[in-house]
């Protein structure tokens, strides 16, 4: 595999650990000190830094409303 074929399995494997709120993905693709930054990040204003801690939580929000409905 290249490695321009593994970056683009490690960037569409976050995109459905996300998608999916698949937190075993997620735990497998994201270094632990994984960043990045986004304007309007789930309908916040301004500037919000984003770690794996808020990446995983936000999934985990995600999966228990999938749960329940």
């Amino acid at each position: 595999m290249t490695t321009t074929e593994k970056i683009e399995r490690v960037i569409t494997n976050f995109v459905k650990g996300g998608d999916n709120s698949d937190l075993v993905l997620l735990d497998k693709v994201l270094h632990n000190d994984f960043r990045v930054t986004n304007n309007g990040f789930m309908g916040s204003s301004g500037i919000t830094i984003i770690d794996k801690k808020n990446i995983y939580q936000t999934s985990k929000r995600a999966f228990l409303v999938d749960c329940e409905e």
